[in-house]
Formats: C-alpha cells, structure tokens, sequence
C-alpha cells in the first residue's frame, strides 16, 4: 500500500483570497479538510498545482513565483491525529506518466472573446459628459473605435488569457494513479469536466475525495446519482471566500 497520497489541486479554480495566502497554507487548509476521509499512515504527501504555466515554452510569472515560493518553504512537516507527514509541493509542468516532457503551451492569449456586450450611458443613468460607457458601447458593437479617424479594432485592445490542456492534464495524473495502483486521490477544483474521470476512477474502486472551490447550483451526484460510496465531497469555500 502507498505511503504517498496525491493532492491534485486546479489552482486558478481556487479563490484569489486563498491563493494570497500562499502555497503552504493551500496545502494545510485542503489537509485539515480531508484528514477525516483518508487513511492515517501516510508518510508523505505530494500536492501538485495544476495551471497554465507556459506560454509557449515560458513559464508565466505565476510559476516562476510559485517556483520560487515552493523551493523556499517546501517540503513542510504536517500532522494528522498525532501521524507527522512530510508534505511536499511541485508545479504540474509534466504528466506523472513522462516527467521528462514537459507540456508547454498551456497559457495562450486569445483576442476579444465573443458574446461581450456593455450598457451605454444611458443604460446606467450616468450624466457626466466625460462617461466613457456610450464609446465603449460603441467600440463592442461596430469592432472599431468611435472616434473619427481612428481605426483601432477592439481585437487590437481587448482580449484574454487562456489555459489549454489542463484539465487533460488532471485527468490523465488521476487515472495514471489508478493504473499504478494507488487507491486514493484527493482532487481540488470545482470543475465539471472532471466527472467522466470521476466517474471512472470511483467505478474501478479508487476512494476520492473531491474538494470542491466555489458554490454549485447542482450537486455532481445530480448528474451520477448511482455513483459509489468512495466518491466524496466536501467543501474549501467556506474557508478561503
């Protein structure tokens, strides 16, 4: 039986409030929620941040900070009903199955998102001459700037970024787990894509514990009511809003 379990946490799906509190304290508040539902002899735990890292093959400023944060205060000694575990954190930068290759490309910026509207100054009862909501309306709708003679597009000022692959990315460690024989995983996010790899983990006897980040209007068992009894949720938002 393993003496490391694996704490599959999607760090952009936690609250900014918590992730302020650091890396360290991520770890300890997920642990003190699940110490309940998970085996007592553990000797090590793994916490693995799961992100958009790369942007092409450069890590982000996020991961060059947690990088730093994480060499600096890991690995951390925690204790669970008078059982001392030596915790360890790591950036998701690979799968589990190929730590040489790294997955890059899992940060990019995308243009103006579609379906965007905004309300004009009228809309909002705003009587300032200087409103910029009217222009910005106008600038959403047409796709060019308002002001004569300039022909600035608002895909030129407007756009986002965007993670790729990493919920793959979580997917595949989960089931990577299964296959190499460990029987539970502890899994931090919200995220409804997850639910097949869910549902597949828990129907092949993996225990897992989901750690859900944010309210849900549903329950995941509304969509898998017959799923069994080493399926677990629980909730980090009460802690970290």
């Amino acid at each position: 039986m393993s003496s490391t379990i694996v704490l599959f946490v999607d760090y952009y799906n936690l609250s900014v409030n918590l992730r302020k509190t650091g890396s360290v304290s991520i770890s300890k508040v997920v642990l003190d929620i699940v110490e309940e539902n998970i085996r007592q002899d553990y000797r090590r735990v793994l916490v693995r941040f799961y992100g958009g890292w790369y942007i092409k093959n450069i890590l982000t400023i996020d991961a060059q900070r947690l990088s730093a944060e994480i060499s600096a205060e890991f690995p951390v000694a925690h204790v669970m009903n008078s059982n001392k575990m030596i915790v360890d954190c790591e950036l998701a930068l690979t799968l589990r199955s190929d730590m040489k290759r790294h997955i890059w490309h899992t940060m990019r910026k995308h243009r103006m998102p579609t379906g965007l509207f905004s309300l004009g100054q009228e809309d909002i009862g705003c009587d300032k001459g200087n409103c910029i909501a009217s222009s910005f309306k106008k600038l959403l709708e047409t796709g060019v700037c308002p002001i004569e003679g300039c022909t600035t597009k608002v895909n030129q000022i407007l756009g986002k970024d965007e993670q790729k692959l990493v919920d793959a990315m979580i997917a595949s460690d989960m089931i990577h787990c299964m296959i190499t024989g460990e029987k539970e995983i502890v899994l931090v996010s919200s995220d409804d894509d997850f639910f097949p790899a869910i549902q597949l983990l828990v129907q092949n006897g993996v225990k897992l514990i989901q750690v859900n980040t944010k309210r849900r209007n549903r329950d995941p068992r509304d969509y898998y009511p017959d799923l069994p009894d080493n399926y677990l949720i629980t909730n980090i938002y009460r802690r970290s809003t």
